[in-house]
């Protein structure tokens, strides 16, 4: 049977209950554990190479490039292991991660994304990869080669899904600790120097013994190959898991789905992307880079909205009390236009002169930036527009549930989000050729100017007997000079993942579909 994180009624989603929806979706945590299963041991050892020309291949397969050398290969490998990837023999992946490991798994970025760099050069790689309310972080300042890995100051032990950073001497090296045995010795699967000059394998080395005090830590520090080479002679830095990643759908039709996408993001050259995709009630079905901040173009239309819905509720609490919210967003307004106006026309018509108005008005009453903070959204500014797919969806899960704003307001802004455009239709509104009936609340963003960018975020609801499932899709396209995309190649990509995710949903359907209108949110 697939497991849950929880049950909730129609009714209660629909009403937006923080009881309901948030007992379902968000509120269960994994126990934490001082263990692991063995997912990050057969992912580590998928990458296993006992030869320099085994090493490469695996190296080119890790960052997608050709050319690509096990000598520098550390980051990519250390992420792809605590992202619970596993490597087929075929060069694709498959991703194993349970949810167990939900208190040490890596999310949010990719292999890329820590390759070369150093938390002094270039910190805000490090804070991506490691945020901060996520991870503790630690500076050991001892050599590696005299601490004692059982009583790290202010650490104590090291950890299964720990990742290390280690500083000093004639190379510097990352690595992730992916498993323990029987007797406490820790392992972790590591490029390291052959023994000819110049080659490297990738093997799986002993770090830890804490019953001898030593291993392979010890190894780096005194000197490793025929070059006699050394690190960590400066201490280490260490990121250790403290907040619970999401909370992973683990059905066979889920998995199927996350290593398409994950295999078909893997692939692709043109654009970055930025991808978060979640059933409600089942958990995360797939992210890729989704604490990576991007250009959120019209997608920041969205928490802007909330915040300005805020600010008028303030403003005109009394008015509002008096005569209800509507009739005060029709009579009150701002630069010429009524609020509802205005509100129309930004998260209807994506114009940008109303999306400029709310901002400039949103401002008298209140920072921007504290406020998308307030939201919990801790990536997203609006000067720049940038956000992060994680933020994005804590901003929808938000709305949904009614936590920031009342339930008028909450109507409010969802029925503009739900009302239809002309290009409704593309895009997360692909689901809707297969399933007519669905229903869905979403906002678009295209940019074809300067930056081009497509993306949209938002919920599509799928009518069932039982009620509805309800699927968060937010996605990302942007084209950059060494990875150019042209548009319609970005919506084409965008739409391989819908017919993706629609394959998924009939998959995962344990009923025939109702094909009767859905009732309208919030009910």
């Amino acid at each position: 049977m697939e497991q849950k994180e929880g049950d909730i009624t129609r009714r209660e989603f629909l009403q937006g209950s923080a009881v309901g929806f948030g007992a379902l979706a968000f509120g269960t945590k994994m126990e934490r554990l001082d263990r692991s299963d063995d997912t990050f041991a057969k992912a580590a050892q998928s990458y296993i190479a006992d030869s320099h020309e085994q090493a490469t291949k695996i190296s080119e397969y890790i960052k997608q490039e050709k050319g690509s050398s096990p000598s520098n290969i550390c980051g990519p490998l250390a992420t792809s292991i605590l992202l619970g990837w596993k490597l087929n023999e075929e060069g694709t992946v498959s991703n194993i991660s349970k949810n167990i490991n939900n208190s040490s798994r890596m999310e949010g970025i990719t292999p890329r994304e820590m390759w070369l760099g150093t938390p002094e050069s270039d910190p805000s790689r490090f804070l991506m990869a490691f945020p901060s309310n996520q991870y503790d972080a630690y500076h050991v300042r001892e050599s590696i080669g005299s601490v004692d890995f059982d009583n790290i100051p202010g650490v104590k032990t090291l950890k299964v899904g720990d990742f290390l950073y280690l500083d000093g001497g004639s190379f510097t090296h990352y690595l992730a600790i992916s498993r323990r045995d029987s007797e406490g010795r820790l392992y972790s699967v590591s490029n390291v120097h052959g023994e000819k000059l110049d080659e490297f394998k990738i093997q799986e080395v002993m770090l830890w013994d804490p019953n001898t005090k030593n291993g392979f830590l010890r190894d780096w520090a005194k000197g490793v190959g025929p070059e006699r080479a050394r690190t960590g002679l400066k201490g280490f830095y260490l990121w250790r898991r403290k907040e619970d990643a999401e909370y992973i759908a683990e059905s066979e039709p889920a998995q199927k789905l996350r290593d398409t996408l994950l295999n078909k993001m893997r692939e692709q050259k043109g654009g970055d992307w930025n991808v978060y995709i979640n059933e409600i009630g089942k958990g995360e079905l797939f992210e890729w880079r989704n604490g990576i901040p991007y250009h959120s173009a019209s997608t920041i239309k969205v928490p802007l909205s909330i915040l300005a819905l805020d600010v008028i509720k303030e403003r005109y609490k009394e008015e509002i009390s008096r005569d209800g919210l509507e009739a005060t967003l029709k009579n009150r307004g701002y630069e010429g236009r009524t609020f509802n106006q205005l509100l129309s026309a930004m998260l209807v018509n994506s114009e940008e002169l109303a999306t400029e108005n709310l901002a400039s008005f949103t401002k008298s009453g209140m920072s921007l930036s504290e406020g998308f903070r307030e939201l919990g959204l801790q990536s997203t500014t609006y000067e720049p527009r940038r956000s992060t797919q994680k933020d994005m969806f804590k901003c929808w899960k938000t709305l949904f549930m009614g936590k920031y704003l009342d339930i008028d307001s909450t109507r409010y802004i969802l029925g503009k989000l739900a009302e239809y455009t002309g290009n409704d239709d593309t895009l997360i509104g692909e689901v809707r050729k297969e399933f007519p009936n669905a229903r869905q609340w979403n906002k678009r963003g295209t940019i074809t100017d300067e930056i081009t960018t497509v993306q949209d975020t938002g919920i599509i609801q799928i009518p069932t007997v039982e009620g509805g499932r309800y699927i968060y899709i937010g996605i990302a396209g942007t084209s950059k000079t060494n990875k150019r995309i042209k548009y319609e190649e970005m919506r084409v990509f965008i739409s391989s993942i819908m017919e993706d995710i629609t394959k998924y949903i009939k998959e995962s359907s344990p009923t025939p579909f109702e094909r009767k209108t859905p009732t309208k949110f919030p009910q």
